[in-house]
């Protein structure tokens, strides 16, 4: 398999979590840094495995792929096994994926999103012999770590199995989600905005989707961002515009009413989205090159002081533009958090299921095409030993980070390192993840020692977590599957849909078409391609979901 060369620009550094009612870190592993000898090693001879994965965050140029970082280099080190990284390109992870599918030229593994990039989810993956089932591997003598998480946690492991009780992957497990480190660490994405044109302008941070209508023209008619330049009051690249469909109570795809899944774009709620979007479109409120706005785009949009507001991660987003605006404003508070906007019930609806899936999503497979799958199993279960988690967390004991029973303390060389950096990345990649978010291990709830270095961090996430204020998580899906005959059926069906979906919604909000098509056709339409049908296979697998 050819290298893929990786190009990079800003992406989300990291996500949000879950929380249950524990508050410390495991007890039952190791908690001081192991020794690096040949008891870790997974074969007696050196092995070679293609790894494929995505960067998920900034800090690495310069660098040529996770080999240059400290971690990884120890890990192989530890392990005997030598890793080829195969990195897609930032922004063609999906394109890579799905190329790689069809020729059949697989790595050893890959890191990806199982539940949702696999067309008929992970258990058709093992059906097409894709990738391997996982389950022969689940033995103490082979996935010890990973078996001992799912014994302090069964729900874990319910929410990292399909219904036939298939382990396909060794997963992502978020730390503060199944501890409830911090009770604010649940959600870590949502609307920022220029706090300091807000001020000056006289504008009180708005709470509904009307002061948010208000802000917005205000922005617009001013010259606040003195380029001389329009302002662009809400920039987003056209997904990012989906998450505007949570306050009205609807999703731009399935959702939960009560215990059933449906299809959120026929909700009356997601008509009033369409109104209110097609409204700001045509008011010049919204970026009127959404449609072509990629993350390097939206970027350049928001630190040259083009764009006012948008909705986005705590990390790549908050805290990436912040140090880019300190590059121009110093200590000044540039950029500000916004709560998700209340309803006139008093409630905040978000996009973001981190609660009720606990965090999970992607992980690491192993593919049939593998010569060395139970020492490749080995490889990745030793992920979640504590010693090896605090390293792929935090980088090197005692010189980036100390341990302190069960806490984690940045050293104070290590942070002074990362403030005086351009980019607090570029310095974490020397030694570790710089994008936890993804990666195939546990991260530490220790975590936001690492994360909240930058100026209003922490502020962020405690406004995007009002659970005492009306958010709500209600509407997210927890991580059903589905069986091969279903998916199959399923994937059929919305193939067609989504296509529909995508340009149906941009001619509304663009003002191609008017919103009364969406009731008057659209609604219909789809109807007419078995919706229905696709909505209630997805509410039978959510009750044998509840039945794991």
């Amino acid at each position: 398999m050819k290298r893929i060369v990786c190009a990079l620009v800003c992406l989300a550094f990291l996500a949000g979590c879950g929380s249950t009612s524990a508050t410390q870190a495991p007890t039952t592993r190791p908690a001081t840094a192991g020794n690096v000898d040949a008891k870790d090693f997974v074969s007696d001879t050196p092995i070679k495995l293609t790894y494929w994965a995505a960067i998920n965050g900034k800090g690495y140029d310069g660098k040529t792929d996770f080999n240059d970082t400290w971690v990884f280099r120890e890990y192989q080190k530890m392990t005997n096994v030598e890793i080829e990284w195969l990195h897609p390109p930032v922004g063609q992870e999906t394109e890579q994926f799905n190329l790689i599918i069809a020729s059949a030229d697989y790595p050893d593994i890959a890191l990806h999103s199982w539940l949702s990039a696999y067309p008929g989810g992970p258990e058709k993956a093992v059906a097409d012999n894709v990738i391997i089932k996982l389950n022969e591997y689940m033995t103490r003598d082979v996935s010890p770590n990973l078996l001992a998480l799912y014994d302090e946690h069964p729900d874990f492991k319910k929410n990292a199995i399909t219904d036939e009780g298939t382990h396909y992957y060794y997963p992502f497990v978020r730390g503060y989600c199944l501890y409830d480190y911090s009770k604010w660490a649940t959600m870590f994405t949502g609307p920022q905005y220029r706090m300091d044109w807000a001020a000056e302008l006289g504008i009180d941070p708005p709470d509904t989707l009307d002061e948010w209508y208000d802000m917005l023209v205000i922005f617009r008619d001013s010259d606040v961002n003195g380029t001389g330049e329009p302002i662009i009051p809400l920039v987003s690249p056209a997904k990012d515009l989906n998450n505007w469909a949570a306050p009205f109570g609807t999703l731009a795809g399935w959702r939960m009413d009560g215990e059933k899944v449906v299809y959120g774009p026929l909700d009356k709620e997601f008509v009033e989205y369409l109104t209110v979007m097609s409204k700001w479109f045509s008011e010049g409120l919204i970026d009127p090159d959404y449609l072509i706005t990629d993350g390097n785009m939206f970027m350049t949009k928001v630190v040259s002081n083009v764009g006012g507001a948008y909705i986005g991660g705590i990390g790549g987003n908050f805290g990436g533009i912040t140090q880019a605006f300190e590059q121009e404003y110093g200590d000044k508070d540039v950029l500000g958090a916004l709560p998700w906007p209340k309803n006139g019930a008093g409630k905040r609806f978000t996009t973001e299921g981190t609660r009720v899936n606990m965090g999970m999503g992607s992980g690491a497979a192993i593919f049939t095409s593998n010569k060395y799958p139970k020492e490749t199993a080995k490889f990745l279960d030793l992920a979640y030993r504590w010693d090896m988690i605090d390293m792929l967390n935090f980088g090197i004991p005692g010189e980036t980070f100390v341990r302190e029973g069960n806490e984690i303390k940045i050293t104070d060389k290590f942070r002074q390192e990362m403030l005086a950096a351009k980019d607090m990345n570029t310095v974490v990649t020397d030694y570790c993840i710089a994008a936890i978010n993804g990666y195939a291990t546990f991260m530490h709830p220790s975590y936001y020692e690492l994360q909240y270095t930058i100026r209003n961090q922490t502020k962020a996430a405690g406004i995007w977590n009002l659970w005492n204020d009306g958010l709500t998580d209600e509407l997210v899906v927890p991580p059903i599957t589905l069986t091969v005959d279903e998916a199959s059926e399923v994937t059929s069906i919305m193939q067609q849909i989504d296509t529909y979906f995508a340009e149906s919604r941009n001619k509304v909000i663009m003002g191609e078409l008017p919103v009364s098509y969406w009731e008057e056709t659209f609604v219909k339409e789809v109807n007419r391609m078995n919706i229905d049908k696709a909505a209630e296979v997805r509410t039978d697998a959510y009750n044998r979901y509840k039945l794991r």
